[in-house]
């Protein structure tokens, strides 16, 4: 779409937005297990097939630690609120 004007043509310089997916346990989970699972799901994500299989679909696969996943989810969440605030978006 060659003349499509961009976002930041648009009049939004800095405008970020991207999908990202992940897994989530409940608050109560003990740290043992979270720490358990990040273990086997990084290994599974690191495998070379695996790799692969995410990029082909387009993902960039991560494996953030359950400390970097929850800090990353309070800023995606204290963004989009400062947004839907802007935007007087309410429920």
């Amino acid at each position: 779409m060659p003349d499509l004007p961009t976002v930041a043509e648009q009049g939004l310089p800095g405008f970020e937005s991207y999908n990202w997916n992940g897994m989530l346990a409940p608050v109560a989970t003990p740290k043992a297990i979270t720490t358990r699972i990040h273990e086997i799901l990084s290994k599974q994500i690191a495998r070379p097939e695996n790799q692969q299989l995410f990029l082909s679909q387009g993902h960039e696969p991560g494996g953030d630690k359950p400390e970097e996943y929850a800090a990353f989810i309070k800023a995606e969440i204290e963004k989009w609120a400062k947004v839907a605030k802007a935007a007087n978006i309410r429920e």
